[in-house]
């Protein structure tokens, strides 16, 4: 998974993205996400929390955790 995977997947739910950056590859992704307006990241929080998200590239499963910080 990449970044820009990400950001693909959570454009169209959290509009537009100022930056995205992978902190770690293993044993799960985490990425960091900047969106443009606070109401874009909640609405990537409720949609995509704790939920399993298919990656893009390799077909598995991927648990998502998202907070606003």
């Amino acid at each position: 998974t990449t970044a820009a995977d990400i950001e693909s997947a959570m454009t169209p739910v959290g509009g537009v993205i100022v930056s995205c950056r992978i902190i770690a590859e293993r044993p799960k992704v985490i990425a960091e996400l900047v969106f443009e307006t606070k109401e874009g990241a909640d609405n990537v929080v409720d949609t995509f929390n704790n939920q399993n998200v298919l990656s893009i590239d390799h077909c598995h499963g991927v648990s998502a955790n998202n907070y606003v910080r």
